[in-house]
């Protein structure tokens, strides 16, 4: 064909050549039958998908002509990296749809372009969404398949491990109804333009999340399949390589402050006092301070100081890049190396404010230098954490506050765990009961009660109050600080209050069974009353006055 296109066209017959390399064993063997030395691809299709198979492969070396040793836990790192948390950011946002449109009585819509938002990260995940899409098309127009997928996972941990989860409440109306509906239309677009990108890699998966998120889109715009749909575009309003650095920034910072927990054993969920971050770039610090309520959210610290001014507290030394000295000094580069480990600290200063020093007679500057910082305080209580050119102080110093603080989160993380156990939805409301002999922890519970609230929505009860003829749920025994401490889940369930009902109607009992025919559900909440039928008699009782959603609002409205 070349010999044949250049006689007659002066060219050659093909723009771009794809030849493939070869699939071998595990063990790096031809696969053979008679061996055996391979999985039965139809069994890793049935366990993994065809879609996790399809992905391994156009991520491997297969696709730039060199040989692949295929495992099949390489697919299964497929489904596990990025088609579960991708399907779980869908799910979420199914799950938030349909509760805002229960507490709204609206559809609702959302529709395929920009969304303005005052909001930095629903900048931010528009911008690095934009960006995996300029991205992808560049890459495939030059036939690069294999550096999508690397690209995809971390956007992927992107939406669900940042995006998702610093707007959880705010996805779920905790914020106002305005700003739940804007949270829910970004990730709505974001999600559509994702699977509408990766539709020609994972056809199948793609396909059954259009199929049900197109119904949110205008009627005119819905397609029978995504495969009908055009490749998405970055929007031009939505590129912003600066809003991108600027979370960067946040995301080292919080990274950096899980280590230094780790480091010193103490969970995320026991707050800690304050963290320091010293940097000379101002941009840096800048950037931190207007990010600083996710950063004090994320690392659960109460406070966030930046400043340029380190005094005593920090100490440089510096190391040569050996691959870009190395080969510009040549013979000199021995003494140059020797003289650039002596440096003091002054003049590693002098280096970053001017950007060049000489050092035994050579001119250094931009990256022919690696300057790193320590820290010279007292770290009894201080984890120090250095990166690029900041150094974080975390306050590990913990106080009886702080210690209880913590125990709360953990009791909340407890129920939360009960909650899915026993495979309850978002929207169930139930009643929460507990039996702990441990006299701190019950005070704990007691005294940051409205903290657990926020999570739970319903306050936590003794077990002894619990009154009789509730369905029980699921139940847990569980430890929190040591302490033994028994759980109970109960169906909510309408409780009238006697004193209240007196005067409406005789027969308390036929009105309590009457009540309780109604499900307690957040669409009483927003009715405020309801009306039942007692002997005949048309009976209208008021939330919180003749009746209430739990058993604490009850004995809270009785006291």
């Amino acid at each position: 064909l070349t010999v044949i296109g250049t006689a007659l066209f002066d060219t050659s017959p093909f723009k771009n050549v794809i030849v493939n390399g070869l699939v071998l064993a595990s063990d790096g063997k031809k696969m053979s039958k008679r061996l055996k030395n391979y999985p039965d691809p139809e069994l890793v299709i049935n366990a993994h998908g065809a879609d996790a198979l399809r992905m391994y492969l156009i991520n491997s070396p297969v696709v730039r002509a060199e040989e692949l040793r295929f495992r099949e836990e390489g697919v299964k790192d497929v489904v596990r990296d990025v088609f579960l948390p991708w399907y779980n950011a869908y799910r979420f946002l199914v799950q938030v749809v349909k509760q805002y449109e229960e507490e709204t009585s609206t559809k609702m819509q959302c529709e395929m372009k920009f969304v303005k938002s005052d909001n930095t990260m629903d900048q931010w995940i528009q911008a690095a969404a934009a960006g995996l899409l300029a991205f992808v098309k560049k890459e495939m127009e030059a036939y690069r398949l294999y550096t999508v997928v690397p690209r995809l996972v971390r956007f992927m941990e992107d939406l669900t491990n940042w995006y998702v989860k610093m707007n959880r409440k705010r996805l779920k109306g905790g914020q106002g109804k305005e700003e739940a509906s804007q949270s829910i239309q970004v990730l709505f677009k974001v999600l559509m333009e994702l699977t509408r990108a990766m539709a020609p890699f994972t056809p199948m998966l793609c396909e059954t999340i259009y199929l049900n998120l197109r119904f949110l889109l205008p009627e005119e715009q819905r397609h029978a399949s995504v495969h009908f749909t055009p490749m998405p575009l970055a929007a031009e309003e939505a590129l912003d390589a600066r809003m991108e650095e600027k979370v960067r920034r946040m995301q080292v910072l919080i990274e950096k402050g899980r280590n230094a927990r780790d480091k010193r054993g103490i969970s995320l969920r026991i707050p800690i006092r304050k963290v320091t971050v010293i940097c000379p770039n101002p941009e840096v610090l800048s950037d931190l301070g207007s990010l600083q309520t996710y950063i004090l959210e994320e690392l659960n610290v109460r406070e966030l100081e930046v400043t340029q001014e380190e005094g005593d507290l920090v100490s440089r030394s510096a190391a040569p890049d050996n691959q870009i000295l190395g080969k510009r000094l040549g013979k000199a580069f021995r003494p140059v190396s020797v003289a650039i480990k002596e440096l003091t600290n002054d003049q590693l200063i002098q280096y970053e404010k001017e950007g060049k020093l000489e050092v035994a007679g050579e001119l250094l500057s931009g990256d022919d230098l690696k300057v790193s910082r320590a820290f010279n305080g007292d770290t009894t209580h201080i984890q120090a954490e250095t990166y690029e050119d900041c150094l974080a102080l975390f306050n590990m110093e913990m106080d009886d506050e702080l210690r209880r603080e913590g125990l709360a989160r953990e009791v909340v993380a407890r129920v939360q765990a009960l909650r899915k156990k026993g495979g309850l939805q978002v929207a169930d409301l139930v009643e929460i009961w507990y039996e702990c002999a441990d006299e701190n922890l019950v005070a704990t519970m007691t005294e940051l009660m409205p903290k657990i609230v926020e999570t739970t929505r319903v306050e936590l009860m003794p077990l002894a109050k619990r009154p009789q003829g509730l369905e029980e749920l699921v139940q847990g025994d569980e430890e929190v600080g040591g302490a033994a401490i028994k759980l109970v889940l109960t169906k909510a369930v309408l409780h009238c209050s006697p004193a209240a009902c007196a005067g409406l109607c005789g027969d308390f009992d036929a009105l309590v069974q009457a009540v309780r025919q109604r499900e307690a559900d957040k669409g009483l909440e927003k009715e405020g009353s309801l009306t039942v039928a007692v002997a005949g008699k048309d009976v209208t009782l008021t939330l919180n006055t003749h009746v209430f959603l739990s058993t604490a609002a009850l004995l809270r409205a009785s006291q």
